[in-house]
Order: C-alpha cells, then structure tokens, then sequence
C-alpha cells in the first residue's frame, strides 16, 4: 500500500512540475509573440521561437530566446536574441526579468 502512495505522489508531483514549466514557457512565447521583431510583414507573421533553459541554482534560471522566421531560412539570415530571467517563490517560475531582442545573430 505504501508502494501505492508513493508510486501516486510522485505522479502527481511530476505532473504539477512539467504543468508548471509549461506554463512558463508558455508566458515567455506570448510575450516574445506581443513583440514585433521584423519590418516585413510575411516574416512577422512567421515568426518562431525557440527556448534554451539554464538552472542557475535551485532559485534562479535563465532561458535564452532566439526569434526568426520561416521565411528567413538561409545560413546568412539573422535571428534575435532574448533573454529572460527566472526567480522560484512558493515552488512556481516567474519572470524576474526580461530583454526582449537585446541582439540581433548572424548576418
């Protein structure tokens, strides 16, 4: 029986981790999304973001953005750059602080 228990705690401890970094990731992309990133209108409405995460501790991490655009997809087009930082309070991720487009990679 206590096999049993143990066995559903940690389900459902995972399961509220990965529902919670989720819905982190998930702020970070509406955010990034509320942000214009390009003059053209085709590779605004094309744009894509993909999150790198680093652990700093077990309080604070980074993740890492890089913006571009389907239609800028040759090795020479440049995509930006964000950054946002992550405080734990009460077991949950929050922004701490964010610098939407700080750098411009590539060509």
């Amino acid at each position: 029986m206590k096999k049993v228990f143990l066995l559903i705690l940690f389900s459902v401890t995972s399961t509220i981790l990965i529902f919670s970094q989720n819905n982190i990731e998930r702020k970070i992309k509406n955010k990034l999304d509320s942000y214009k990133f390009f003059n053209d209108y085709e590779a605004e409405n094309n744009k894509q973001h993909y999150l790198y995460r680093f652990e700093l501790n077990y309080k604070n991490k980074i993740t890492i953005a890089f913006t571009t655009s389907k239609r800028h997809d040759a090795h020479s087009c440049g995509g930006f750059m964000s950054v946002f930082s992550l405080l734990k309070t009460d077991n949950l991720w929050e922004i701490d602080e964010n610098y939407i487009k700080v750098e411009e990679i590539g060509s």
